[in-house]
C-alpha cells in the first residue's frame, strides 16, 4: 500500500503552510523556484528539491542522505537520525550571583508549583533565603 498526496497550489505561501501543517517525512518539490520555498519549510523529514532529485534515489542512501526520517508528522517536532544521535554530548550550564537572584525567583514559584520542594529550596538556600 503506497500513501501520498499531490497538491495543486498557485500561492508559494499557502504550498508552504500546507507543508508545515503535514509534516511530511517526504517531500518533493519538483517546482522551478524551489529555492525560494526553502527557507518557509520548517517542518519535512527531507525534502528533494528539483525535478531530478526524485525520493526513490534517497531510499538508497545513494545521495548520502539518511533514509531514517520522522514520519505521522512528527517532523514538527523531530529530525531524522543522524550520527549526531550517537554522539555523547555534556551540557555546561554556569550562573553568576546576578544570574541566580533574576532568575530564581521564577524557578522557585515553577517548582512550588511542580511540587518539587527540594529543587525550591536549592534556589532559596543559594539566595539566603534559607
Amino acid at each position: 500500500m503506497m500513501n501520498g498526496v499531490l497538491i495543486y497550489e498557485n500561492s508559494e505561501n499557502k504550498i508552504a503552510e500546507i507543508i508545515n501543517k503535514v509534516g511530511p517525512e517526504h517531500l518533493e518539490l519538483n517546482v522551478k523556484n524551489y529555492k525560494s520555498l526553502i527557507p518557509k519549510i520548517k517542518n519535512a523529514g527531507s525534502i528533494c528539491l528539483g525535478k531530478f532529485a526524485v525520493m526513490a534515489m534517497t531510499d538508497y542512501g545513494v545521495p548520502g542522505t539518511n533514509h531514517v526520517l520522522p514520519t505521522n508528522m512528527t517532523s514538527k517536532y523531530s529530525s531524522g537520525l543522524s550520527v549526531s544521535e550517537f554522539i555523547k554530548k555534556i551540557s555546561y550550564i554556569n550562573l553568576s550571583k546576578k544570574g541566580i537572584e533574576t532568575l530564581g525567583p521564577s524557578v522557585i514559584t515553577l517548582a512550588t508549583n511542580e511540587g518539587l520542594d527540594g529543587h525550591a529550596k536549592s534556589i532559596k538556600k543559594r539566595l539566603g533565603e534559607l
